[in-house]
């Protein structure tokens, strides 16, 4: 028996059925660096290019880039004579032109892809031999030239990798270069340079051959075959080891075409259509939705990893920049934007850490921190706003917010839940099917292990999760908690609503009177400890 699994259905090759018209699909292909493969490519492009009109996104800078756009500052030419394939980097200097972009894995530091330095540079402009180039950007090769492109920018061939000024100044460019590429080639099934974009192929899923209908007279066989295709969690390039990548977000989201290509075969998407195997099935996007929010880019960028911490708000820049055209009044900074303030600062991190690397990004930022984290915002519950007043200063590093606070203490648990919490605070049961609660359960159910103290009588009145944990140690004896939000709820509900979701804040001694940082996010359900806060004025850093 088939499995649930998606299906293909294609003519038995060599059969009438395959000549009948009828029946349409050509099944898994065995090699991706096969005459067929590339010409299923070559048809996704020449669809596109001719019916879809594919130009840059919504939101982004607006430059209708379905004719030539201005090429990179380098880029690498492919050749286009006869004999063996090389490639030259080259300076266009405001020439425009049709190319392609590599998305790729860099792998480890023994695999380091072929680089770009400031003593490789001359070389390189006089040409890169294809015995030098590892397997991924050969193949990469091939490919743009089997679309027809002239031209490929792969990152570590066209920033200058030991100069830290052309770095500074091409990271910013990264994400408009992806979204003006005629195509992106993601080689997302390699963890290195060296595995290639055509990798072996998964062994296809188990088949049914049909009989055809109304050939039984001619005496010949005729078959369409029923074949089981990849999971959605194997062929997925979400899951692939590229897909794991931090720059490949904005690589990826802002692409106007796309092919994957991994051992699940290729996958193409564009603006128009979904993602689409080589067998033609449609499925739902692999990725995220070109439309999405900003809270979901800090969800699908933290789960990802950056070998370079520090890189932490360049790698969603081009996002960013993207989205500006529609927020015209609004203004971001560190990762996140004013007006989607205050529920954006409630962010909560699931084990994540403050490096030393990230120092210089304020902690009310969740850039400010290294690991996932999961945005609460309205899309996940009704809220309400507490009168609050938000103010950036000195460049957009300070955050200036005057609200109601309360003095607390914290004390960790290593098994803390919410039975603990109602027996540790005079809170009646009416409070366990708390709507919050279980949606960060879902998400965080190790995280919430902190129980919020009053300074003075040292009462329970909620819990907190905290942006670093092995920092703040088992006891903080001085905080202050800044009420922002508060549950709404039904006319229907008869359980209390959460009183309120809060930041949790302390002062910088070494800095001047009322500076304070982030230490993470407070749930409070206790109202009569809420209604004896004051209002303050914090300054956070």
């Amino acid at each position: 028996m088939l499995s649930s699994s998606p299906r293909s259905l294609r003519p038995l090759l060599g059969s009438l059925a395959s000549t009948a018209g009828d029946v349409f699909g050509i099944g898994p292909l065995t090699n991706s660096s096969s005459d067929v493969s590339l010409s299923v490519l070559q048809g996704w492009m020449t669809e596109c290019v001719s019916d879809h009109n594919c130009g840059c996104l919504e939101g982004s800078s607006g430059e209708d880039v379905t004719a030539d756009p201005e090429l990179p500052t380098r880029i690498l030419e492919i050749s286009t004579s006869p004999g063996p394939l090389s490639l030259r980097l080259i300076e266009p200097r405001g020439m425009r032109g049709r190319y392609a972009a590599l998305s790729h894995c860099w792998g480890p530091p023994d695999k380091q892809p072929l680089r770009t330095t400031k003593a490789t540079y001359a070389q390189h402009l006089a040409g890169i031999a294809a015995t030098e180039l590892p397997k991924t950007f050969r193949e990469a090769t091939r490919v743009a030239r089997a679309v027809g492109l002239r031209y490929l920018w792969i990152d570590s061939l066209c920033i200058i990798q030991d100069d830290r000024a052309d770095w500074t100044n091409e990271a910013p460019r990264m994400g408009p270069l992806y979204g003006k590429a005629a195509l992106v080639i993601a080689a997302s099934g390699a963890t290195d340079s060296t595995q290639g974009c055509f990798l072996p192929r998964r062994c296809p899923g188990p088949e049914l051959r049909i009989p055809y209908p109304g050939t039984e007279e001619s005496g010949q066989e005729a078959h369409v075959v029923l074949q089981v295709t990849l999971p959605y969690t194997k062929g997925s390039p979400i899951f692939s080891p590229l897909g794991k990548r931090g720059w490949v977000l904005q690589e990826w989201l802002l692409a106007r075409r796309l092919v994957h290509y991994s051992a699940a075969g290729m996958t193409w998407t564009c603006q128009r259509v979904e993602d689409m195997s080589e067998a033609g099935i449609h499925s739902s996007r692999t990725w995220v939705e070109r439309d999405m929010t900003w809270d979901n880019v800090i969800e699908h960028f933290t789960i990802r990893h950056l070998t370079v911490v520090a890189d932490k708000t360049m790698a969603v820049q081009g996002l960013a920049d993207s989205m500006r055209r529609n927020r015209e009044t609004d203004a971001y900074h560190h990762g996140m934007w004013t007006a989607d303030m205050p529920q954006q600062l409630l962010w909560v991190g699931n084990r994540t850490t403050r490096p030393k690397e990230l120092e210089n990004v304020p902690t009310w930022s969740w850039a400010s921190t290294d690991g996932h984290c999961l945005t609460l915002s309205k899309r996940r519950l009704p809220w309400e706003p507490k009168p609050a007043t938000l103010a950036m200063e000195k460049g957009g590093r300070e955050l200036v917010l005057g609200c109601r606070s309360k003095r607390c203490a914290l004390k960790k648990w290593k098994e803390l839940t919410w039975q603990v919490v109602k027996e540790e605070a005079p809170l009646s049961d009416a409070y366990a099917p708390l709507s919050l609660t279980n949606i960060l359960r879902a998400h965080f159910s190790q995280k919430m292990t902190y129980l919020m103290l009053d300074k003075e009588t040292r009462k329970t009145v909620g819990v907190a999760m905290l942006d670093d944990e092995k920092a703040a140690g088992d006891h903080v004896q001085d905080c202050s908690v800044a009420f922002l939000m508060g549950e709404v709820r039904g006319e229907r509900d008869t359980q209390p609503a959460l009183t309120s979701v809060s930041l949790v804040l302390q002062e910088v001694t070494s800095s001047s009177k009322g500076t304070y940082k982030r230490l993470g996010v407070g749930l409070v359900v206790d109202e009569a400890w809420i209604r004896g806060g004051t209002e303050e004025i914090f300054r956070i850093y």
